[in-house]
């Protein structure tokens, strides 16, 4: 029997060691694999972001662009299982944009724009077996992420910078790929860039609440961007042979109608556009001349990069006649007229000069109004009185002038003024008769605008940090000691904000303490990537009264004084059914009941893809509050702030900490502690905690400030809200808001005192 025992020991043993590596194999197969695999996944929408991201900056800047769409690499195993390669799809869907605007040509003339485009979105979906499936969407320059049933913004738009950048979609792609895929968009239209105003852009979106937070107006889901001035530009990019045809045949000289004597010549130019006011490049253009007043040479022209056909018009009879550009069924014309000069020394003939020296207008020494003038006199150079002296401006964003046509005095001299707009270069033509000279500046340093009515303002620079253009930016403005508070009331009712044109700007004052400190939010328009932007804050007018909105300058805000209780949602925990938290209009507050458990409050607003969500809270004793955010599946992430904790040892000093709630049907702790941030100022008396959303990173806020981060990946926030874990006595709020949010944020710098007329 020994014997026989002894046999089968070592079976048992291979038959155990075999369960042993069977259970084994099972848990690497169904946990350690699907994890790995998951992280690849991630992986590779993390690069697919990337890649559209940068497809998005390429087109938008008038390039050819490449998209590659990139398929996870499993690995393989031996005895192991993993999937086969993950596919993707890809596909456009149409929509239109209505544009329409006053564009202002390089002649100064006007062209009133009304269009219809036919643009498409651009679709990537990643098909995922184990993260959840991505798809990415690129409508008007902007890139939206849709994860775990949550759209968000994956790529800031650039479409409204500085005016109006359009990139309109030529495709009809509709594809699927189990590999990696690049896709080729070329731009077949593009380098048309013109000074344009009352712009309006209409267009359908599948994501409008994105554009609201842009600070476009939305009505379900149409959208539509007005913009008072700014430049114009349209992109048309495709992924086929397609190119738009001449639409447009438009002057380039500055007038329509010249007067030369015989022998003079005159340079003639004419631009041929695309619908979209792109220029055509390497067409044919026939000038030709009638009237028999002279001939044109060349007068079969290539347009230029720009999209211009020139010639020289040599003026030979005396007579009236045109000069006449065409291609195809396009055309346009000059209208001229030959006079014969009186005798050999052509002494009836005009003679138009400006007595101001060209080259640099420093309108931050000089001012911002120059008063220039032009003298007339004949071939003697004696002065000619009477005479139409005609003026245009190449560029009338930079400067404008006061009249575009004056007489000249008894002196032969016609003064007209000039108001600089903006920095930039720009051509004064002045014109008399068959005569005419050219004035040329350089304009820098512009102030363009002093609110009336108020005295005193600074400069305030905003340097952004992130790298990303922001637009319709929170920041916040900080007075200090050194500010002259002797010039401003003692309320802060009279501080007001504009940018550098003048146009106001949304602000809201959180703190004013008259005399040592104050705190100001300002909605800024656009700050440019890795730049500076500046705005400015006016102050000194004792009879007005304060324009401070929280609701102007937020994506949200809620001060709590009126019963704003249908805007919200509560949410019970684990240790609290049924909470309550209670309205206070009289005092502007929130407070929690007097019940020791965690329960939440969250707005019915919609939260961007970048943000921050804060409250101005204090409670007492052993309690916590603090600020959170609700993805829409359904998790709780809180930056909570405690008035005591326990350190191990005993209870020790206050505390700020990153907190997960799960998602339900009952709501309990799950990785409770996510980050523990330190110390905070205790907070049993006023404080603000905010809890921020950037890049798969959470932040926590104290005071405004990062305080701590942890990352989570990709989320898709819903809903921002205040937490509390609060007995008797119970937890104040005082206000909630929504902003927007980067890392690392923009900072501000507040200029020296400015006074009106010095």
């Amino acid at each position: 029997m020994s014997g026989d025992n002894s046999g089968v020991s070592p079976i048992i043993g291979f038959i155990l060691l075999l369960q042993i590596m069977i259970i084994f194999l099972a848990f690497v197969q169904t946990t350690l694999i699907p994890d790995q695999l998951k992280k690849i996944e991630y992986d590779n929408v993390k690069s697919v972001k990337a890649e559209m991201e940068k497809f998005s900056a390429l087109i938008s800047s008038g390039n050819n662009a490449f998209l590659l769409v990139k398929t996870p690499e499993y690995p393989d195993y031996l005895f192991l299982l993993t999937p086969e390669p993950a596919g993707f799809s890809i596909w456009t869907e149409p929509f239109t944009v209505n544009i329409s605007a006053e564009i202002t040509l390089p002649n100064g003339s006007k062209l009133t724009l009304s269009k219809s485009y036919e643009s498409s979105r651009i679709y990537v979906k990643i098909d995922n077996y184990f993260y959840p499936d991505t798809t990415f969407i690129f409508e008007n320059t902007a890139v939206f992420q849709k994860s775990n049933g949550g759209l968000g913004i994956a790529g800031d738009q650039k479409m409204l910078s500085g005016g109006v950048n359009l990139v309109i979609v030529n495709s009809s792609i509709n594809r699927a790929y189990n590999s990696p895929h690049e896709f080729s968009f070329r731009a077949v239209s593009s380098g048309g860039r013109f000074y344009a105003e009352n712009i309006t852009v209409e267009f359908e979106s599948v994501n409008p609440d994105y554009w609201a937070s842009a600070g476009l107006s939305v009505s379900g889901n149409k959208v539509k961007a007005t913009i008072p001035s700014g430049f114009l530009s349209t992109i048309v990019v495709s992924d086929h042979e397609f190119k738009p045809g001449p639409k447009y045949m438009l002057k380039v000289n500055p007038f329509d109608s010249y007067t030369l004597s015989a022998g003079d010549i005159q340079e003639l130019g004419a631009a041929l556009l695309d619908d979209y006011l792109n220029p055509i490049t390497g067409l044919k253009v026939n000038v030709t001349v009638s009237g028999g007043i002279g001939n044109a040479v060349p007068s079969n022209i290539e347009t230029d990069i720009s999209g211009v056909a020139r010639t020289s018009f040599k003026a030979q009879n005396a007579g009236s006649g045109s000069v006449i550009f065409s291609a195809g069924s396009l055309s346009t014309s000059y209208s001229i007229t030959v006079i014969q000069p009186q005798g050999t020394n052509a002494s009836s003939l005009l003679q138009v000069n400006w007595l101001d020296s060209g080259g640099v207008w420093d309108a931050g020494k000089d001012g911002l109004k120059k008063t220039l003038s032009v003298r007339v006199v004949d071939s003697q150079s004696s002065p000619v009185p009477g005479v139409e002296v005609r003026f245009s401006v190449t560029n009338s964003s930079v400067i404008v002038l006061n009249t575009t046509s004056a007489l000249t005095d008894t002196n032969g001299v016609v003064n007209v003024q000039a108001t600089a707009l903006s920095n930039g270069s720009v051509k004064i033509y002045a014109f008399a008769g068959d005569a005419g000279d050219v004035l040329s500046l350089d304009v820098i340093n512009v102030t363009a605008f002093w609110l009336p009515g108020w005295s005193y303002r600074v400069p305030i620079t905003i340097r952004e940090n992130s790298g990303n253009s922001l637009a319709d930016y929170q920041v916040l403005v900080t007075l200090n000691a050194s500010f002259n508070w002797s010039n401003v009331n003692s309320d802060g009712s009279d501080i007001r904000f504009t940018d550098d044109l003048g146009n106001p700007l949304s602000y809201w004052i959180e703190e004013w303490n008259y005399g040592s400190s104050a705190k100001i939010w300002v909605r800024v328009p656009s700050i440019p990537a890795s730049s500076t932007t500046t705005i400015y804050m006016y102050y000194g007018n004792p009879t007005t009264n304060s324009e401070s909105s929280g609701s102007s300058t937020f994506i949200f805000f809620d001060h709590f004084d009126s019963d704003s209780s249908s805007l919200y949602t509560v949410w019970e925990s684990w240790s609290r059914i049924n909470p309550t938290f209670i309205w206070n209009p009289a005092n502007s507050e929130v407070t929690s009941d007097t019940s020791n458990a965690d329960y939440f409050l969250t707005a019915n607003v919609n939260l961007p893809q970048s943000f921050a969500v804060e409250v101005r809270a204090y409670t007492e004793d052993d309690d916590a509050l603090g600020a959170l955010m609700k993805t829409a599946s359904g998790e709780f992430y809180i930056a909570s702030m405690r008035v005591s904790h326990y350190d191990g040892t005993g209870i020790s000093g206050t505390e700020e900490t990153l907190l997960k709630y799960s998602a339900p049907p009952t709501y309990y702790r799950q990785a409770t502690l996510l980050s523990s941030i330190g110390d905070v100022v205790n907070p049993s008396n006023w404080q603000v905690a905010g809890i921020a959303y950037y890049n798969g990173y959470i932040h926590a806020l104290y005071n405004h400030a990062k305080s701590g981060s942890y990352y989570v990946g990709i989320i898709a926030p819903e809903f921002p809200g205040l937490s509390t874990q609060a007995n008797n006595p119970p937890a104040h709020y005082d206000w909630i808001l929504v902003r927007k949010y980067v890392d690392p944020e923009p900072t501000v710098t507040v200029g020296s005192e400015e006074t009106y007329g010095q």
